[in-house]
C-alpha cells in the first residue's frame, strides 16, 4: 500500500503488486519491474531504490510514464519507487482547482 497527495503510481513484478512478496532463487535472479504513473502536472523523475541505493533513475518531464526495468535481486532485497515533481499550484486530488 502507498499513500500519495500527488501522482497515481503502479509498481508490479509479474502478478505481484506493491507490498507483495516475490520469491527468487537463493543466489538471486533478474526480475522485470513494471512501473507507471500519471498526474495532472509533469512528473520530473522516477527512481527505483533497492536497499537504500538507487538502481534506476530516469528524467520523465511528462504527465505520465510507463517503463519496464530489469533488476537483479536476491532474497531479502527491498525495492521501492519514488516519483518527484514540482507543485506550481494547489489542487484537489482530482486535479481540479480550489478556485472553481
Amino acid at each position: 500500500m502507498y499513500g500519495s497527495n500527488g501522482p497515481v503510481i503502479d509498481f508490479t513484478i509479474g502478478s505481484a503488486m506493491m507490498g507483495d512478496e516475490v520469491g527468487v532463487a537463493a543466489d538471486g535472479e533478474t526480475v522485470s519491474i513494471e512501473i507507471s504513473g500519471n498526474y495532472f502536472l509533469p512528473q520530473l523523475r522516477v527512481l527505483l531504490i533497492m536497499n537504500g541505493e538507487t538502481v534506476y533513475e530516469k528524467n520523465i518531464n511528462a504527465n505520465s510514464f510507463a517503463e519496464s526495468v530489469d533488476v537483479f535481486v536476491k532474497p531479502g532485497d527491498f525495492i521501492r519507487m519514488e516519483v518527484d515533481g514540482t507543485e506550481t499550484e494547489t489542487r484537489k486530488l482530482d486535479g481540479s482547482s480550489f478556485d472553481t
